[in-house]
């Protein structure tokens, strides 16, 4: 059995683009940073993804997202606009967003590096994130390293279906091209993260190559509406007080 809350107070405002607010939830998973309600922030720290073993991060120590990407908000100015962070636009923008998350999240300012997923093709070019990360490195003064690349050719994480497609489709398929002597903690930062796919495997290809540790940051989260604005979160009832139960 199973009782739900309310998180329709998990936002808050961040800065705006665009003039239009970025908006960050309050309350997230301490493990894949989706949106929490406050009350399973207390209970557990955990979504229930995380939870049930749905996510399971071996190499990735958490992952801080800093807004939110959701289809059911197409006309918001920065939802749109992380569709065109690809094509390389909006960098200098979302370099800020990704520092008010430096800044903000945990204890990022003390991490070592800053590393991009691996580029879509040959062309350093092409590689938005390191773009992005550039401007973000001169903005936080954390030296950003484009180290990783595809080692084998995997489809478009955004082509595929569901999250088992996502995590098959990329398992094993990124790999570090140095070595850390110095042991470092490691941000890897993109733009959409859905699954934490992507991230778990460039994880595991630093703490290979000598990251001591890694997180992830992205720009976005992945959440549908109703994860954020009056939404019902599953909580199992054993970690629900007993005062409170139905």
């Amino acid at each position: 059995m199973t009782t739900y809350y309310s998180i329709s107070d998990n936002i808050e405002t961040i800065g705006e683009f665009q003039d239009e607010g970025v908006l960050h939830p309050k309350y997230q998973c301490q493990e894949c940073g989706h949106a929490i309600s406050p009350r399973f922030a207390q209970i557990t720290g955990v979504c229930k993804f995380c939870q049930t073993g749905e996510n399971d991060f071996e190499y990735l120590d958490q992952i801080f997202s800093v807004t939110i990407y959701t289809y059911d908000f197409r006309d918001h100015k920065i939802t749109n606009a992380i569709d065109d962070v690809k094509e390389g636009e909006y960098a200098d923008e979302m370099a800020e967003i990704l520092e008010w998350g430096v800044n903000n999240l945990d204890s990022l300012r003390e991490y070592d590096v800053l590393v991009p997923p691996p580029r879509g093709s040959r062309d350093a070019s092409s590689n938005h994130m390191k773009k992005i990360g550039d401007r973000l490195s001169d903005r936080v003064d954390i030296p950003l390293e484009d180290c990783l690349r595809k080692s084998e050719n995997y489809e478009s994480q955004r082509s595929m279906d569901g999250a088992s497609e996502r995590w098959d489709n990329i398992d094993g398929n990124i790999e570090c091209v140095r070595d850390f002597s110095s042991e470092p903690k490691v941000i890897v930062i993109d733009d959409v993260v859905t699954t934490g796919a992507t991230l778990e495997n460039c994880a595991e290809a630093l703490i290979e190559s000598g990251a001591s540790k890694v997180v992830g940051l992205p720009i976005a989260r992945t959440e549908y509406l109703d994860d954020l604005v009056e939404a019902e979160v599953y909580i199992p009832e054993d970690e629900i007080p007993e005062d409170e139960r139905p």
